[in-house]
């Protein structure tokens, strides 16, 4: 399977040093609109920041590995 990123179709590694850290999406999208850096994320977590204004889409060319998108409800009660 070819990934875009590169002009060839071949995955390009970049290693990425920074000095923060975490693994709580909501922090690094945080981050992101208070201006500490860029993150890597789905657009689909950061639609309504980039309508507002609070981030831009930068290096769209380069796209990470397709992650499925699963939902798990803990409810007893039948759902529409």
């Amino acid at each position: 399977m070819n990934n875009p990123n590169d002009a060839l179709g071949d995955w390009l590694r970049v290693p990425v040093h920074g000095r923060l850290r975490s693994d709580d999406s909501a922090v690094v999208r945080q981050w992101a609109v208070e201006g500490h850096g860029i993150a890597n994320k789905s657009n689909i977590d950061l639609v309504d920041d980039m309508k507002a204004g609070r981030l831009v889409q930068i290096l769209s060319k380069y796209k990470g590995p397709a992650i499925p998108l699963s939902l798990i409800l803990g409810t007893a009660k039948p759902l529409p």
